[in-house]
């Protein structure tokens, strides 16, 4: 086989041993977490618990659960009045009252979150010191508001003042398919490599095995070539 296909070879085993060492050393860092998807899952987790049993052994099954405070995304819980009845980021807020809390700009996100709260879901959006937050919120039929949120990438909106929840709910939407894409992309371009890879790696097996037979095959034709001469 020509020389450019061992150069191929080489380069496709380079390839595939760099991205397996990439795959392997990454920093466990998963921005899936922060997506709205997450967000929208863990609330309707947390609505189905409650609303299965009371919210005494829900708001215990949440900290047991271990899934309602990962990758910056935590779940909060008020009564119908704004009343904080569970935290899970910080137990301490447990009491407070949310209704009157104001975001960066001085508008009352806390009114609007449980004035504005449906049994479908609603976004709310609010400017906080780290940057946007995005938090989604859903009623049960006990009147309890079951919310969760995380950090809007700042590096996306600081450019504008933005106010509506939707314009930053879909540019992440988009920001969250695209990091899919890139997933997946990722997922199949490596196994197509080391399938790629392996493909070559059988025909220059089968190279050096038929050259072994070519060589092995010389041999014998000049050894009985010499026996015949003597």
């Amino acid at each position: 086989m020509p020389k450019q296909f061992d150069n191929l070879l080489t380069i496709l085993f380079g390839a595939v041993v760099l991205a397996g060492l990439v795959l392997y050393l990454r920093p466990e860092v998963q921005p899936i977490d922060h997506v709205p998807s997450r967000t929208v899952t863990i609330v309707h987790q947390a609505q189905q618990m409650i609303e299965d049993s009371d919210i005494a052994s829900a708001v215990q099954a949440f900290d047991h659960e271990g899934n309602f405070n990962r990758g910056g995304v935590y779940l909060f819980v008020l009564d119908a009045t704004g009343e904080n009845i569970y935290h899970a980021a910080d137990h301490t807020l447990t009491g407070s009252d949310f209704s009157k809390l104001t975001d960066l700009d001085g508008r009352p996100f806390g009114q609007k979150l449980v004035r504005d709260t449906a049994r479908d879901g609603v976004w709310h959006s609010y400017r906080a010191r780290s940057g946007w937050r995005i938090t989604y919120a859903r009623k049960t039929k006990q009147g309890h508001i079951i919310a969760a949120g995380f950090s809007a990438p700042h590096r996306l909106f600081v450019h504008r003042n933005r106010r509506k929840p939707t314009s930053l709910l879909m540019e992440l939407i988009m920001f969250d398919q695209f990091l899919s894409f890139l997933s997946v992309a990722a997922f199949f371009t490596l196994h197509g490599l080391v399938v790629l890879a392996v493909i070559l790696l059988g025909l220059k097996l089968n190279q050096i095995y038929e050259n072994y037979l070519e060589r092995s095959k010389q041999k014998t034709m000049q050894a009985l070539y010499r026996s015949e001469r003597r």
